[in-house]
């Protein structure tokens, strides 16, 4: 891929995609800011090599303006972690006269930051639309893909742009292509993949895939049940993918053919109800008809830990337990602890495994933590993102 090392950036306006889809407090501050937090080493080089940034980036899913979506409320926090002035342009059209006016501007100031409005404001973004994405690359002398998180569509903001204006990809999206793309597709063995959260038919591509490649699967979370049940057990009331049952078996009939260790849980911790209390632990083939799996249990924790140990590799994907309820976020903390521990490159899975680490302390003492959800996926299954795609023309 072209990154911005391979750039001449001195003296040139870069037009910089991010994801700052955040979410923002009543008091108007931002909540988990790992996204933002993750763009600033792209910014800081553009910055210290002479060049002035715009960032574009989108949040939520307005229908239209709508100033619950605004970025505004992510200015301050960029401020703050660049370490200097960031313009903000209100204009509300993205690309717009009052934007012009202020890029103008913008370009004669000391000011080397600014932060456009939200892009999704305007659905022409959504629909890849062959004239916005001219107006975006109009804004800018080149363009810089760091996005990872939006880089599975092909939206103007994140696809169509580079048509009209040089591209070239931000230094998160080559973190995120390497470790989840190189390194994974060609990993120093034993590598181990450790797969939770709710349902199977969220990550049968990711199955598929990992089923060629990974040397041990570790199955958690909701998703366990489904397994479990393919195996005759009777799981009580814990989330159960039904219609899954059959796909489930036939992805462990594949595990043994191909010779992958696939360990799924030995006990779990349960209660009556999601958000109940007075966890209650079982062996699995013992959990009583009125309860509910909601984390995985202290000999599947020892289990899983001792595969982690010898492990070279890690790929951590979904959650082990209900991790939001601290009760039950044990299984996926010291799974979490195991792997910061273990000297192999420990990669985690997007979305709610992100979540998780951070929540849970260890977003520091892992090697890569994925900005990206559905584009984490896509990428682990195999498939060419077309953020990513635009940064090899």
């Amino acid at each position: 891929m072209k990154t911005i090392r391979d750039a001449e950036v001195s003296g040139k306006v870069a037009l910089v995609r991010v994801d700052y889809n955040v979410t923002v407090g009543e008091d108007g501050t931002v909540g988990e800011d790992i996204r933002v937090t993750a763009s600033i080493p792209t910014l800081k080089y553009l910055l210290d090599n002479n060049a002035k940034v715009i960032i574009l980036s989108h949040m939520g899913r307005p229908e239209g303006v709508d100033p619950e979506f605004s970025l505004k409320p992510v200015q301050a926090l960029v401020e703050r972690l660049l370490g200097e002035a960031v313009l903000f342009s209100e204009d509300p059209t993205i690309t717009g006269e009052g934007t012009k006016a202020l890029i103008a501007q913008f370009k004669e100031s000391d000011t080397r930051v600014m932060l456009l409005e939200n892009v999704r404001y305007r659905q022409e973004d959504a629909d890849n639309d062959e004239a916005f994405s001219q107006e975006l690359a109009g804004l800018a002398d080149l363009f810089v893909m760091d996005a990872f998180g939006a880089s599975h569509r092909k939206q103007s903001s994140t696809y169509g742009v580079a048509n009209y204006i040089q591209t070239y990809c931000g230094l998160l999206l080559e973190k995120e292509v390497k470790y989840l793309g190189d390194v994974i597709s060609n990993p120093d063995r034993p590598f181990c993949v450790a797969v939770g959260g709710s349902k199977v038919s969220d990550k049968i591509e990711v199955f598929m895939k990992m089923l060629e490649t990974a040397d041990c699967l570790l199955i958690g979370g909701a998703m366990a049940f489904t397994f479990l049940a393919a195996t005759g057990v009777d799981v009580g009331t814990s989330k159960l993918e039904k219609e899954k049952i059959e796909l489930a078996g036939m992805i462990l009939e594949k595990a043994q053919e191909e010779n992958v260790n696939f360990l799924l849980p030995l006990d779990v911790v349960c209660s009556e109800s999601f958000d109940g209390g007075n966890p209650e632990i079982y062996d699995v083939e013992e959990i009583p008809a009125n309860q509910m799996g909601l984390d995985i249990g202290p000999k599947t924790i020892e289990a899983f830990k001792a595969v982690i140990s010898q492990s070279n590799t890690i790929l951590f994907n979904g959650p082990m337990g209900v991790f939001e309820n601290p009760i039950y976020a044990n299984g996926t903390a010291e799974l979490f602890e195991a792997m910061a521990n273990s000297g192999a490159v420990t990669i985690v899975g997007g979305g709610d495994s992100a979540a998780a680490a951070s929540v849970l302390g260890f977003d520091k003492q892992l090697t890569h933590i994925s900005t990206g959800g559905g584009a984490s996926l896509e990428m682990l299954e195999g498939k060419v993102l077309p953020g990513v795609e635009i940064c090899n023309w």
